[in-house]
């Protein structure tokens, strides 16, 4: 019996051991870099840009002109958006919070598209479980064990495998940031668009819930005296075309409240060279809607 023990903790040692060293060398390089950022990092701003991927393709050394820090990413709903919020409100980190409100963000789809395994790094019990139900033990192991043991989430394997094969053969994973869509087709990216848009305006109606979770991060910043901007994303033609009116209005959240609304959608509609892909900014475009805002800034505060 006391064999079998020794074994079982020799066992658990090893298997504890070697899950930190993948989550180390594999797990967060390849999940959580640039979403886990330490408040020390964080400090030295006082104006933080909130979003999904359309905010997180606008680069940091940009957004340095601007004195923003970008805590959006890919993927990010309302409800992560909000956990982060809370987050910078707590550690009384902002003065200034830029909120995404291009067409698409209140679609119900992205109740289901989140970062709920990320945000979670932001979150308090009571917070996380207004916007995903959890009970308190599996938040507490979610947050603080879990993330640790990345060989228990086997959803990552194929993930996993792909990035050690790259790695071994020296390969660079792709990187798309500062793809230029003029090389592409007209055919080819009307297409594109049409398919993107499909899935962002799936039908006619918006989420409820994301509205009423944009609606509670305008008080809290009106509460905690935040001062607060919505802002919406630069557009290539193609992708206006296609999405036509198709609007669920998370822009008219904030017009309602007489919050402004920085309205950048058409701001180079024609320059497919500052476009990554149908309805991302690259590098070019990133620089170019920085240099917008900083011409438009004197005169925002003039008008707001």
């Amino acid at each position: 019996m006391k064999a079998f023990i020794q074994r079982i903790i020799y066992f658990s040692i090893v298997f504890i051991l070697v899950n930190l060293l993948t989550y180390w060398l594999i797990a967060k390089p390849l999940l959580y870099k640039g979403y886990f950022v330490p408040k020390r990092e964080m400090q030295i701003y006082r104006s933080f840009l909130l979003g999904d991927s359309h905010a997180k393709a606008v680069r940091q050394s940009d957004l340095d002109n601007f004195k923003i820090f970008n805590l959006a990413f890919d993927t990010d709903s309302y409800f992560d958006s909000a956990l982060k919020l809370k987050y910078l409100i707590t550690n009384n980190l902002a003065d200034t919070v830029y909120i995404c409100v291009d067409n698409h963000t209140l679609s119900q789809y992205r109740e289901d598209w989140t970062n709920r395994t990320r945000s979670i790094y932001y979150s308090t019990f009571n917070d996380y479980n207004k916007y995903y139900p959890i009970n308190h033990f599996d938040f507490l192991v979610k947050k603080n064990v879990l993330l640790y043991l990345p060989l228990i989430q086997t959803k990552n394997s194929k993930l996993f495998k792909k990035y050690i094969i790259s790695s071994l053969q020296g390969n660079k994973p792709k990187n798309y940031d500062n793809f230029d869509i003029s090389t592409i087709s007209a055919d080819k990216l009307k297409q594109r668009s049409i398919n993107r848009v499909n899935t962002q305006f799936p039908d006619d109606k918006k989420s409820v819930k994301l509205e009423e979770t944009l609606e509670e991060m305008i008080q809290l910043c009106i509460k905690n005296n935040i001062v607060l901007y919505g802002i919406k994303f630069p557009l290539p033609k193609e992708f206006i075309t296609a999405m036509k009116d198709r609007s669920y209005k998370a822009d008219s959240v904030f017009q309602n409240q007489s919050i402004p609304v920085l309205d950048y959608t058409l701001a180079f509609p024609d320059s497919t060279s500052f476009f990554r892909d149908q309805d991302h900014v690259n590098y070019k475009g990133s620089e170019e809607l920085i240099n917008l805002i900083i011409d438009n800034q004197r005169l925002l505060k003039n008008q707001f």
